[in-house]
């Protein structure tokens, strides 16, 4: 090797050419069909397995759709929370999981910004139906509770509601 500015040159002569296997690929192939049965029989190993296999890609394809590492982040690990659910749909004859596993992270990385969009209202009272003031009236303060109640979880969320900048953490004042 010759020194050259800022490191070392390498040269081409001392390369060794490694032919390429196929065993590795087939024996993962194999690891991630049986990986794949055993989750569908509900063994959390096996989808923990599916996840450090395929969490690099997931995360990668997803950031390359929102443009956001954070939301990326939180994408990634809904499709694998999702997974555990949806695992028993996957037929092996219909595709490789790979490529299934990112059809679910393409789904949830579209919905993504539909589910962080904020919900116009169209107007705002000042006071109710018999006069009373909205802030004050236990009774709709009731009402809000059990509506709230009702919703998703995630659109009860800070984020959801404004209160969050668009990193998810609380605003700084």
């Amino acid at each position: 090797m010759a020194p050259v500015a800022g490191g070392m040159k390498t040269d081409v002569r001392m390369l060794r050419i490694v032919p390429r296997t196929e065993a590795p690929d087939e024996q993962m192939t194999q690891l991630v069909s049986q990986a794949v049965r055993r989750a569908k029989e509900g063994d959390h190993e096996a989808v923990g397995f599916l996840y450090a296999r395929y969490a690099d890609n997931v995360f990668g394809y997803v950031r390359s759709i929102l443009h956001d590492s954070h939301d990326a982040e939180d994408v990634t690990q809904q499709v694998f929370a999702k997974l555990t659910h949806v695992i028993g749909k996957y037929e092996e004859r219909d595709g490789p999981f790979f490529a299934w596993v990112m059809r679910v992270a393409r789904n949830l990385a579209v919905d993504h910004p539909r589910h962080q969009r904020m919900i116009p209202v169209e107007e705002v009272r000042t006071t109710t139906e018999d006069g009373a003031d909205p802030v004050n009236d236990r009774r709709l303060s009731e009402d809000l509770r059990e509506a709230l109640s009702r919703q998703p979880r995630d659109r009860t969320s800070a984020r959801s509601c404004g209160c969050a900048t668009s990193r998810g953490s609380p605003r700084r004042k």
